[in-house]
């Protein structure tokens, strides 16, 4: 009996070390490498909040050389309670995003959605330096978020909450690539900064009113 319990533990351990790719991975998020200087983008359908964004976003990049990036929106996305009426919050957006330094590319009023699908950045936003909001790495210069060329997502959607509060949904998605190479773009980790001050900005715009 001895021989038929070595190969039964074989057999276990075998099973134990297999491994595999998980389940829905893909190589779809990787960037082709895009040129040029002018920015549009196409159409995206906002995620319900509390689910799992899979929408994507294609920017497009004008110019000699232009292609497309590609961003999905299944992360970068935090949610924010705010004790203030749907409605209101929705007429406050535009000045918060104005004082930002962006100025929005998407509107949606029905849904409750404004913001940026493809602002690109260098150096700054608005008065605010690049690094400051984002990690897109470092060189023997400095920062690169404070060289590199940005790509920003930036996307409010505004849904009414129980005792007519509003929930704020921001997406907020940074890539960088060197100025100078046509390579892919890489995405930038976020500080929280930016979501910070974007939710103080609105309060100070909504207070004002």
């Amino acid at each position: 009996m001895k021989p038929i319990a070595v190969v039964s533990i074989a057999l276990l351990s075998a099973c134990a070390s297999g491994g595999g790719t998980t389940p829905g991975s893909t190589s779809g998020n990787t960037p082709r490498s895009t040129t040029g200087a002018t920015a549009t983008a196409g159409t995206t359908t906002a995620a319900t909040p509390g689910t799992t964004r899979t929408d994507v976003t294609t920017v497009h990049i004008g110019g000699v050389g232009g292609g497309d990036l590609r961003v999905r929106e299944d992360d970068g996305v935090t949610e924010k309670l705010i004790a203030f009426p749907v409605d209101a919050v929705w007429r406050a957006l535009p000045a918060v995003f104005d004082s930002l330094g962006i100025v929005p590319t998407r509107a949606e009023p029905a849904a409750k959605l404004l913001g940026t699908d493809g602002s690109r950045l260098r150096r700054r936003l608005g008065t605010v330096a690049l690094s400051r909001y984002f990690d897109c790495g470092t060189t023997q210069v400095g920062a690169n978020a404070d060289s590199y060329d940005v790509m920003l997502v930036l996307l409010a959607h505004l849904t009414p909450s129980t005792n007519n509060f509003t929930t704020v949904e921001m997406t907020i998605i940074a890539r960088a690539r060197p100025v100078a190479y046509a390579q892919p773009y890489a995405r930038c980790g976020g500080r929280g900064a930016l979501d910070e001050r974007f939710m103080q900005l609105l309060k100070a715009e909504l207070l004002r009113r």
